[in-house]
């Protein structure tokens, strides 16, 4: 038997009973609800998810410096094509 979580107003705990049932704990009245999935067998099993996809608010420190390296290449490649265009701009009248 193991928890696994809360319900939303934190007065019922979901319980796993030999990786087979799915119950209800009312912490309140101490009683146990079996949980009831419609068109699903009566047999459950869950799975833990210890690790998270999403870093941390500053993410990975060595990935953070990497990302403002590339994106200081980026801005001075974006001001030299600037560059180049405005000589191009300046020296040159188009007539079609």
């Amino acid at each position: 038997m193991r928890p696994l979580l809360y319900s939303k107003d934190r007065r019922k705990v979901l319980i796993e009973v030999n990786n087979a049932k799915l119950l209800w704990f009312d912490l309140g009245s101490k009683r146990l609800r079996t949980l009831r999935i419609k068109d699903c067998d009566s047999s459950y099993s869950a799975e833990l998810l210890v690790s998270s996809l999403v870093l941390g608010c500053k993410g990975d420190p060595s990935e953070a410096k990497r990302r403002r390296e590339r994106r200081a290449l980026e801005d001075k490649m974006m001001q030299q094509r600037s560059k180049r265009d405005d000589f191009l701009s300046k020296g040159f009248k188009l007539v079609l």
